[in-house]
């Protein structure tokens, strides 16, 4: 039986180092959970009976991963978007980054782009999704005309809120509805609708059949698989199969209007490409395996 000390934060059952470690126990492996914030002692203690180390958005720990391979363990780090922005922008996290990396057996990444950047900083890395799990419930038809959006509150303009609010000043007659975010914090547009954070969003796809996520920086998030999976059009900053790449204002407003134009149909390309590559129980068996984990 594999063992695999699992870093991270367990917050919720959500939480991806959580996600990991519950499917290596439904394999029939066993994880450890290792709390970043816990003593050294304990993490010592911990990693000891296990073969593998496995972390996600750990890429800066070089004393952790230093103590993982000083005892003998294989070493895996799952780069997810946010930390590979700050190994790019941020010239102190690039030199831990660079740093940890010797250490760090196997890098593992989300998005094909996110391949690419890690390069930059001497990182080479392999392609594997997170374990998140997505809704495949393809709409029934051609959707009215409607755009989500995702803009929280503490971090609406890094991900592309003003692209948002213009293109909905822009278009009156469109609805546009905002999850994560709320009236209290964001403009008063007539034509927004703010749902905050949403226990069930499959309403919200299928009233708005135009996902806008023009982000910042971003890796392969789960909203915009599931928005494929559900059928619906994608405008993404990123090129990737059955979505329209933006990155300004200007190609999300000519997206949106070339969508609409068309009648918001069902997006068959984009629910493929889910149905092909990002099939949950394809991405856990891909992870389990370079885990070293057996599947029953």
């Amino acid at each position: 039986m594999t063992t695999v000390a699992v870093l991270g934060t367990f917050d919720t059952s959500a939480e991806n180092s959580e996600s990991v470690a519950r499917h290596i126990e439904a394999a029939g492996g066993r994880a450890i959970r290792i709390h970043r914030d816990e003593p050294w002692s304990s993490k010592i203690r911990k990693m000891l009976p296990s073969q593998v180390v496995y972390g996600t958005g750990f890429g800066f720990a070089a004393k952790l991963w230093a103590l993982g391979r000083a005892l003998g363990k294989r070493t895996i780090n799952h780069w997810v978007g946010t930390d590979v922005l700050m190994a790019l922008e941020d010239r102190p996290m690039r030199t831990m980054a660079r740093r940890a990396a010797p250490f760090i057996g196997l890098h593992l990444t989300v998005a094909p782009w996110l391949v690419e950047e890690l390069a930059t900083s001497g990182i080479r890395a392999s392609l594997i999704p997170l374990v998140t799990p997505v809704r495949y419930d393809l709409r029934r038809g051609p959707g009215p005309a409607g755009v989500l959006a995702y803009l929280p509150d503490d971090r609406a303009d890094f991900y592309g809120s003003q692209i948002v609010y213009a293109a909905a000043r822009q278009m009156p007659e469109i609805p546009f509805a905002v999850v994560a975010g709320t009236q209290e914090k964001q403009p008063a547009i007539p034509n927004i609708r703010y749902f905050g954070w949403v226990d069930d969003i499959a309403p919200l796809y299928e009233q708005y059949p135009i996902l806008l996520r023009v982000a910042r920086h971003d890796g392969l998030p789960k909203m915009v698989l599931e928005a494929l999976a559900f059928g619906n059009q994608v405008i993404f900053e990123y090129p990737l199969e059955g979505c329209h790449h933006a990155r300004t204002e200007a190609e999300a407003l000519s997206a949106i209007r070339d969508i609409v134009a068309e009648g918001c149909p069902i997006n068959e390309a984009g629910s493929r490409l889910v149905q092909e590559h990002y099939r949950h129980d394809q991405v856990v068996t891909a992870l389990l395996q370079t885990l070293g984990v057996s599947p029953r």
